[in-house]
């Protein structure tokens, strides 16, 4: 197998106002069963595959209604919002994991702004329906996918519904556009020092996917290059804290998909090497050169160095760390300022952190020492979920919409969104025709059929389906990067 083309897969992974009515679906799995949602704001299934785990399953579906008629009366929903939900044990893939739930397959478009054509940026899906474009979204099946974690629950979080909520709906608020297009590579052998690069566009289809049933396909099988992705949304709003000069701080490499265009269109993604970039990077003016590589130093691997500008002015703190660097968490969360004091408080109080139960030892005595009202959408971890009546009569006590703060909703507004009553922009956007985003489905395709860890031999079935391996690499990486 080759593990180039692995890694490649996996990476393609990552990139209610109304009464609801279901029905329940029975699969030919006899240990799953599916459960269909649809409301004038939003529509979504449940895939629950586990027949030891229906509780879980029905608390899930109930937040998730619970999720939807939130937004639904944070947020003006003009089309349905459209999203999967799995259930699921990953411990079947072979892998324990601490996961909660993960946010996937966030299917996007490329748009212009009308009167300012000249550059495009990655907008969510769900996004998009919702402004006035030029012409009809490219029919997707989901806009995202959200992943929940049977095994996590039952280990530490069985009924603790607070938890689950925040959880799913901080993972949302992804899927609804809090997500970033560029990406630290190191492309010197060697080299300390990495430089900031849009993702290549890898291009495949459902059919190519569904037809690969062993590993030996793995061996005819690539995903081709399409391109490279523009910023994001979300990342044409980032600025610079540290000086407090509020300049967007990657302006001037809003057009770096257009420039970094020296690799042919069509070659497999396994033969784009670090070399390859390199000389493509060369080519480049030299303050772009400079750019990409001074900014992931100054400002991705620095502590408070990054904020959102919103449109009202504001600035908000974004997620950085000191010399590190966190793909799920650095610059796409709101800054835990007092992270220092949460975690000394913590070792204060118990010998092992794991050990430490909000519940417990938050109160409304302390819990403005550690935390404030934009607790959602800081980094997560098992021991930062507050339940909502102590959440909602201390530091969220000022937030119209409960969990989602004056800022949170003023990043989503800034990028896109109308407020819940308000009059919507009438700003018009164009469909980027020559920016093929191909569907993100690779996730469900994993949950196609699974083989459960052979205990009589150390060497992997020629019958190991595509679906199995996708998934076992997206455990291991999920794990590599959770703190």
């Amino acid at each position: 197998m080759k593990i180039k083309i692995k890694n490649i897969l996996l990476s393609t992974v990552f990139v209610l106002t109304s009464v609801t009515q279901g029905s329940v679906i029975v699969s030919g799995d006899s240990h799953s069963f599916n459960k269909r949602q649809a409301t004038e704001k939003f529509k979504y299934t449940t895939n629950c595959r586990e027949e030891d785990s229906k509780n879980i399953c029905n608390n899930v579906e109930e937040i998730t209604k619970k999720i939807t008629t939130d937004l639904s009366n944070t947020l003006e929903i003009y089309n349905t919002v459209t999203f999967n939900v799995y259930v699921d044990k990953l411990s079947k893939y072979e892998k324990e994991d601490t996961l909660l739930c993960q946010c996937v397959d966030i299917n996007t478009v490329a748009l212009k702004m009308t009167g300012d054509d000249t550059i495009s940026y990655v907008y969510p899906l769900a996004l998009a329906k919702q402004l006035t474009l030029d012409k009809n979204v490219p029919p997707r099946e989901n806009d995202f996918t959200l992943v929940v974690n049977i095994d996590s629950i039952k280990k530490k979080m069985e009924g603790n519904t607070n938890a689950l909520y925040m959880a799913m709906l901080h993972e949302m608020l992804h899927g609804f556009g809090i997500f970033q297009d560029l990406q630290l590579k190191k492309i010197n052998k060697n080299d300390v020092n990495y430089v900031l690069l849009p993702k290549p566009i890898a291009v495949t289809t459902r059919e190519e996917i569904e037809s690969i049933q062993s590993i030996s396909d793995f061996d005819v099988f690539s995903l081709k290059f399409g391109g490279f992705l523009p910023l994001s949304i979300y990342e044409k709003n980032i600025v610079d804290l540290a000086s407090g000069n509020r300049n967007y701080l990657l302006t001037n490499l809003s057009s770096l998909y257009q420039n970094l265009n020296c690799f042919n269109p069509g070659i497999s993604i396994d033969e784009m090497r670090n070399e390859d970039y390199k000389n493509c990077m060369a080519k480049l003016p030299q303050p772009t050169q400079q750019l990409m590589s001074s900014i992931p130093e100054q400002y991705y691997l620095k502590g408070h160095s990054m904020g959102f500008l919103t449109s009202e002015g504001k600035v908000i703190p974004l997620q950085t760390y000191d010399k590190e660097y966190h793909s799920d968490t650095s610059v796409i969360h709101i800054e835990f300022s007092k992270s220092a004091e949460f975690y000394q408080y913590m070792d204060s109080v118990v010998s092992d952190r794991s050990q430490f139960s909000p519940d417990q030892y938050i109160h409304e005595d302390n819990v403005g020492n550690f935390f404030d009202e934009n607790l959602l959408m800081c980094p997560r971890n098992s021991n930062m979920y507050l339940s909502e009546s102590l959440f909602l009569s201390t530091v969220g006590k000022n937030n119209k919409y409960g969990w989602i703060s004056p800022d949170i909703l003023s990043m989503l507004t800034t990028m896109g969104w109308t407020e819940k009553g308000k009059e919507k922009a009438t700003t018009n956007y164009i469909i980027d025709s020559d920016i093929n985003l191909p569907e993100s489905i690779n996730f469900p395709l994993t949950l196609k059929e699974y083989y459960p860890k052979q205990s009589t031999s150390h060497s992997t079935s020629n019958r190991v389906t595509l679906s199995s391996i996708l998934f076992v690499s997206l455990i291991y990486f999920i794990i590599s990067l959770f703190l």
